[in-house]
């Protein structure tokens, strides 16, 4: 083979491996997480779970005098973090992206989607005081999971944006090789260990 020949097959080789990276890292950037959720009647909807689900804790309520103060205590959790919902709970990958929201409130009980949007509305870290009321606190974080780990709560379904509006759906939607399919909360398999009642 003379130099010329060889010089055609270096550059025939150089554009087949590009091609080839070029194949290798779309088709890995095209790839989405799959996620499962478990329905109470047994199958197991596979997909991608694209909005944000969120998890309440017990509300908690201490008494002083005629005055009663709730806490209420919020778990969102992006569903490109989700590897699957089942009885034992919400299964977190090694890097989900977790968003907590706390409030405090005298007298009347807020409502959750008014508290999630107020608070998923601050930036991490903040506080607001007064938020709804006059002694009122809301709190919101932003964290990374270092490891798998699994979350347990009330769920109460997706955190998304409806039109220019947040909201608060009591669904998980997920895409599937077959459409979209949407879960209502109830729908969904209880979590063995139980929050308490959304009071």
């Amino acid at each position: 083979m003379n130099i010329h020949s060889q010089f055609l097959c270096a550059i025939l080789m150089c554009g087949l491996i590009e091609s080839a990276f070029r194949v290798a890292v779309i088709g890995s950037a095209g790839q989405s997480k799959v996620s499962s959720v478990k329905t109470n009647n047994g199958p197991v909807v596979e997909g991608q779970i694209k909005g944000i689900i969120v998890l309440k804790d017990k509300v908690g309520q201490s008494e002083r005098g005629p005055k009663v103060t709730y806490s209420l205590n919020y778990t969102l959790v992006s569903g490109e973090g989700i590897d699957a919902i089942d009885e034992a709970g919400v299964h977190l990958g090694s890097d989900a992206k977790l968003d907590f929201v706390s409030c405090t409130q005298e007298g009347n009980l807020p409502d959750d989607a008014e508290v999630l949007a107020r608070g998923m509305s601050l930036p991490a870290g903040a506080t607001k005081f007064d938020a709804f009321a006059k002694g009122s606190t809301l709190f919101h974080v932003d964290v990374r999971t270092g490891n798998r780990s699994v979350q347990t709560g009330t769920l109460l379904g997706e955190f998304r944006a409806e039109g220019q509006k947040e909201g608060l759906i009591p669904a998980i939607e997920i895409s599937t090789e077959k459409g979209v399919v949407k879960i209502p909360v109830g729908e969904v398999v209880a979590f063995k260990e139980k929050a308490g009642r959304p009071d």
